[in-house]
Parts: C-alpha cells; structure tokens; sequence
C-alpha cells in the first residue's frame, strides 16, 4: 500500500496499543528494507535526539505529519485522552543506514511495482527496472514503455511489459535492456524482487518463463562492480509450489556462486 500504508500501520499500532506503552511514547519507524532490518532501523531511530529532524526533507516532513496524526488518535496521556500521545516521530531509514543514495529496484514479478514504482516515481535516486506481463492483459493494469519517471527523475525508471505467452527468449531479450540501463546508473544498493509467477503454470498469470529466466548471476556480478556486492532479494509472487521452490532455489545458487 505504499507510503498511505506506512501511515495506516503506524496509526493501527498506536490505537491497538493503547495505554499499554503509557504514552506519551515516542514511535520509531524503520523503512527501506526487511522486516528483520526494519524493526533494528526503528530501534537505531530512539536513539536519536527528540525534536531533531531528519536529514532528508522528505522523511523529515513525514515525521511530522505522523506525529500530527498519532496525537489525533486521542489516546493521550496513560490512555486517559487528550492530543498528546506522542512526543516525537522518528525515522531510520536504509539509505542513511548504509550511506547509499543510488538504489536499483530489478523486479520480475509478473504483476507490475509491486506497490513500489509510484511511490517513487519522482525519487531520481532510486533506479526502477521492472519486467512484467502487460498491464493491458492484467493487474494491476499499469506499467507501460512509457512510465519512465516524473519531473527531475524521468528516465531513471524502466518498465518493460510482455505480452501473454512470453517465455524465455522474450524475457532474456527484456532482461538485457534492464541490464544496461541499471548498469548505466551505477548503484549503490541494488534490490531484486524475483517474483516466480512469471512461470509457464502459474494459475494467475500467462507469462510462460522457465526457471532460468530467474538466474540472477548477472545482477550479482552487476552489484559487485557498483554496489560492493550490497543486494538485497526478496521472494515475490507466485501461486504453484512448484514453480515457487524451482525459481527460488535457482536464485540462491546465483547468490551462492556470486
């Protein structure tokens, strides 16, 4: 859900934690990364001094907004009501954690962004290479050629929909497109979504891949010339077992090799 699903969460916490905390509390937020990574973040964020604001402007106005909507909640001092529940939001995030600034985001999930691209679609920072079916043919019905990036960040994002009943010819010849274009930014960070419902069988999807379209050597080789081999993988979709252990198991031999 985005950036309204971080808000909502925060939110959610704050009312079902109620007078537990004894508040007024003040909430760290981690975002960027694992959920493991993430909860750590959200401790390294107590530590910094309340009232300071974050580094990056974005994250800064974020953490007042959120502190503006906890205190709506009501809850207030030990539960018993009031506008102050909390006395601060704070917020850690990957890119500070490691000092990067150039993220490559290479996600072959079927199903286009995956709730990434248009949260970040003016963020000329974070590179986007995204191979998935035509949103023409499925949900969530975006993603097309010319989505490349808003304003300042406009050509630093690359969808590359296929068409129904693509395979493997179809997709390596994608793959090489989005394997020029991550190399031309040079990240610093990369992150690869390898989603496996783009396999011929997948009961939600007409992409007819075969789990060697999930060999992800190149984008380690790719990360260890800008990134300092710094990758991040996550599972994606996929709705066969099946197709699930063959593609997954031929990612973690690419990450095993290196």
């Amino acid at each position: 859900d985005g950036l309204e699903g971080v808000k909502r969460f925060v939110i959610e916490t704050v009312q079902i934690a109620g007078a537990n905390p004894c508040p007024p509390i003040i909430v760290g937020l981690g975002i960027g990364a694992t959920f493991e990574k993430c909860a750590w973040l959200a401790k390294k964020a107590l530590l910094r001094p309340l009232g300071s604001r974050h580094p990056v402007a974005f994250y800064a106005d974020l953490e007042e907004e959120l502190l503006d909507l906890v205190n709506r909640t009501g809850v207030g001092p030990q539960g018993l009501g009031g506008t102050t529940t909390a006395l601060g939001v704070l917020i850690e995030t990957l890119r500070a954690e490691y000092g990067v600034r150039r993220i490559a985001y290479v996600d072959i999930d079927v199903h286009h962004g995956d709730g990434i691209f248009y949260e970040y679609e003016h963020d000329g920072e974070l590179i986007v290479a995204d191979i998935h079916e035509d949103g023409m043919f499925l949900y969530p019905g975006s993603g097309f050629a010319h989505e490349a990036g808003q304003g300042a960040a406009r050509g630093t994002k690359l969808n590359l929909p296929l068409k129904p009943g693509a395979g493997d010819a179809e997709f390596f010849r994608a793959w090489d497109e989005a394997d020029r274009f991550v190399e031309r930014h040079a990240p610093e960070f990369v992150i690869l979504q390898c989603g496996a419902d783009g396999l011929a069988g997948d009961p939600l999807a007409d992409l007819r891949f075969t789990p060697a379209a999930h060999a992800a050597r190149r984008l380690v080789a790719l990360a260890g010339r800008h990134a300092r081999g710094r990758m991040m993988v996550f599972g994606g979709g996929g709705y066969s077992l099946e197709n699930l252990s063959m593609a997954w198991s031929a990612v973690l031999e690419a990450l095993a090799r290196g």
